[in-house]
């Protein structure tokens, strides 16, 4: 998608760069980065883009290592009701174009 280049080339930059302040133990300066990642991906892509759960996870990893465990368990929780709706949306739009496929219809007898 020509429009999503720009968020997504920002959102990953920043995702690099969240990732280096957590190897080097910076928390706060990565909880900063990922959080901005994060709301650049939802504003592009919407909730249940893989990317953007993701996001999540690496935020909720941050408040984890932070000793934040209620923070990092909502976010993991959400992330993993985001992804758990999402695949179960995929499996319905699939069973549903499969329904609907001539040569997956059964003959009438």
């Amino acid at each position: 998608m020509p429009g999503h280049s720009a968020p997504k080339d920002i959102a990953e930059s920043l995702k690099e760069l969240g990732v280096r302040f957590s190897q080097c133990q910076d928390l706060t300066a990565a909880q900063l980065v990922f959080a901005h990642a994060f709301l650049i991906q939802r504003e592009a892509f919407g909730l249940e883009d893989p990317d953007v759960v993701a996001s999540l996870v690496r935020l909720a990893t941050v408040y984890r290592m932070q000793g934040r465990p209620r923070e990092a368990d909502l976010l993991f929780n959400f992330a993993k009701d985001t992804e758990r709706h999402r695949l179960a949306a995929v499996n319905d739009d699939s069973r549903e174009r499969g329904n609907s496929s001539p040569s997956r219809a059964v003959p009438a007898k």
